[in-house]
């Protein structure tokens, strides 16, 4: 099949198009926390979660043989254990989902049952006198070294949770890089996107020393930061992929080649007003107000996102039509 070089230009440009909306704008969702609490993978979250929730069943557990042994009435505590393996269930469903608000409702729920597991523990041993003596001294023995395993449990959790979060980022960037590669690869200039680039290559060094640190509020600034560059970046990739179609429409006879060179236009004027508005800072000196402007910016990126995949099916439909000679090889 011989096709003409205008009409693969065309396709060329919408090629470009499909690339960016099968890439960009899932970064959204999970750039502003659906995949993590303050920069700490659910993943991470959960499993420490389920070291302190095995703990306080064992606790319980301990609690109510000795109870049973001393001869102490304690009354029915298994509700307790069954609350809180409920909670883990909802807790491993909404990090399954990457759902955060899910995960932050589940979270609440599970630390104050354990609270509350707690309490009924104490309140059951209340005006118990020489009974309560032996059986806290009985949990102690049967505890052993529960609290070093705790300890373990936790220290393990933490180590897996650094390195999900070290990752979790540096997948994104290699994503960058991918897809920086892919436009080059079409002949598309994004000189601009390699700043973007050079700017999560070192927030993600700041991030791993953050999460090596234990510092939260460092972790989620920087968070918050990575977000507004990829918000960047992903402008950068519009723009430049704009500016590719939009040298191959005014080369054509596409029969709607004004219409289509309007479109750009307009989005263009977008692009350039949400990069002003969007410019990536490294002053989070305010981490609400900086969220709910990344917010803003990957919802107008989204609104971008249609008007592209209007562009898309304009272009396709003011194409050149195959020739005879198009299409018999």
């Amino acid at each position: 099949m011989v096709i003409s070089m205008e009409l693969k230009n065309l396709m060329f440009g919408i090629a470009m198009f499909a690339i960016l909306l099968g890439v960009a704008f899932a970064d959204g969702d999970n750039e502003t926390g659906n995949e993590t609490i303050r920069g700490i993978s659910l993943n991470g979250r959960y499993e420490h979660t389920v070291c302190k929730v095995n703990h306080a069943m064992l606790t319980l557990d301990s609690y109510i043989t000795c109870a049973n042994a001393n001869n102490l009435s304690v009354g029915d505590l298994s509700d307790y254990r069954v609350k809180l393996q409920n909670d883990i269930v909802a807790l491993r469903t909404a990090t399954d989902a990457k759902d955060a608000e899910a995960f932050k409702a589940a979270l609440k729920k599970v630390l104050d049952d354990m609270k509350d597991t707690a309490k009924a523990i104490r309140e059951s041993l209340k005006d118990k006198g020489r009974e309560r003596g032996a059986v806290l001294q009985c949990v102690k023995e049967n505890s052993g070294d529960s609290a070093s395993r705790l300890g373990q449990c936790e220290r393990t959790a933490l180590r897996r949770a650094k390195q999900e979060t070290g990752d979790y980022y540096r997948n994104h960037t290699d994503k960058f890089e991918r897809q920086s590669d892919r436009a080059k690869e079409r002949g598309v200039s994004n000189a601009g996107s390699e700043n973007t680039i050079n700017i999560a290559k070192s927030l993600e060094k700041e991030i791993d020393k953050a999460v090596d640190s234990g510092d939260s509020q460092a972790l989620y600034n920087l968070r918050l930061q990575f977000s507004r560059n990829a918000i960047n970046f992903w402008i950068e990739q519009i723009d430049a992929a704009l500016d590719y179609v939009k040298s191959k429409v005014e080369g054509s006879s596409s029969a709607n080649k004004d219409q289509v060179l309007s479109e750009i236009a307009s989005i263009e004027t977008e692009v350039s007003s949400l990069r002003t508005s969007c410019a990536y800072s490294a002053d989070v000196s305010d981490p609400v107000a900086y969220a709910a402007k990344n917010k803003e910016c990957w919802d107008s990126l989204k609104n971008i996102e249609k008007e592209l995949k209007d562009l898309r099916q304009l272009i396709n439909s003011g194409r050149p039509q195959r020739t005879v000679n198009e299409t018999e090889g």
